[in-house]
């Protein structure tokens, strides 16, 4: 018998082992896996970090009878989030804060000078629900007051 010969005679007697022996060992596998509940340990599986986040966009409008506003311009005036994140505002116009994460936030309106008022309050609590849009608008008044003019 030459060396060739003996190598090709182990690889056949290895398969050949697997072959006899796999069953064996699976086998004795599976009754480590049908063991007892008590005995398996199955790691706490967490899912992944998953951030929710949705978007809040804030509006703002003007209501005024007496066109004597007009003689007093709005400038000055912001929208916060949480009392952080502040963003200029004009008449008219909106503003949406992207990536807010979801749960229960303040927006808020400041800057509304002397002669001027929101209606139902400067501050608004809302809900931001992941993947939506949570809508807030702000409507200021023109109450007639002569707001504080600059002096020189």
């Amino acid at each position: 018998m030459n060396r060739q010969t003996r190598i090709r005679g182990k690889r056949l007697l290895s398969i050949a082992t697997l072959l006899v022996a796999g069953p064996i060992i699976l086998g004795a596998c599976e009754e480590s896996v049908t063991a007892p509940p008590s005995r398996i340990v199955v790691p706490e599986a967490r899912p992944p970090s998953i951030e929710l986040t949705g978007n809040v966009e804030v509006s703002l409008t003007l209501t005024a009878t007496d066109p004597g506003w007009k003689a007093f311009p709005l400038h000055g005036i912001a929208v916060l989030l949480d009392g952080e994140r502040r963003q200029p505002l004009g008449l008219g116009e909106s503003y949406t804060f992207v990536r807010v994460s979801a749960g229960l936030h303040t927006v808020e309106i400041t800057g509304v000078g002397r002669g001027f008022e929101v209606v139902g309050g400067s501050s608004r609590r809302i809900i931001v629900r992941d993947k939506e849009t949570a809508h807030v608008s702000f409507e200021v008044t023109y109450t007639g007051e002569l707001p504080d003019l600059p002096t020189e």
